[in-house]
């Protein structure tokens, strides 16, 4: 995997996450509902799931319910603007984390990715760093990055 946002699209394509009564995550194909529950597996598709979220952030939409993914909320999360932040994004996160031993502050990287002149950019990172389970499962994501 080389964690780019087509594999990110190609995770959220593939996989719907679910949580057993106990309280544990795993997930299942779409097509065929296999079930994993390997936690990297889990990890990527958290992410996939979290990016998507992100990138609702600040949004108009037709429902406050932010489990239901409509139509924009797919094209909002995997355009040309969203893979030009993404790739940035994944950078200099990487970098950074390779750097420092952390992630990086959310008004950092806003800072950084400011030349990309998106008019959304902040409010996906905004989102990415908008409750404490969304950063966590962002920075495994980094993580899971740099190891590959």
């Amino acid at each position: 995997m080389n964690f780019t946002l087509d594999e990110v699209k190609n995770l959220f394509d593939t996989y719907t996450i679910k949580k057993k009564e106990n309280g544990k995550f795993y997930v299942s194909e779409r097509n065929n509902n296999t079930c994993y529950g390997e936690e990297t597996i889990v990890d990527y598709v958290k992410f996939a799931y979290t990016w998507i979220r992100a990138c609702q952030y600040n949004r108009k939409r037709p429902t406050f319910d932010l489990s239901v993914i409509t139509d924009d909320d797919y094209y909002n999360a995997f355009n040309n603007h969203t893979e030009k932040l993404y790739e940035a994004l994944m950078e200099i996160s990487r970098k950074y984390l390779k750097e420092h031993q952390n992630m990086i502050s959310q008004d950092e990287l806003k800072e950084k990715l400011s030349y990309l002149n998106y008019i959304h950019t902040n409010d996906i990172i905004n989102g990415l760093y908008s409750n404490e389970r969304f950063l966590k499962v962002f920075e495994k994501w980094v993580k899971y990055s740099l190891e590959d």
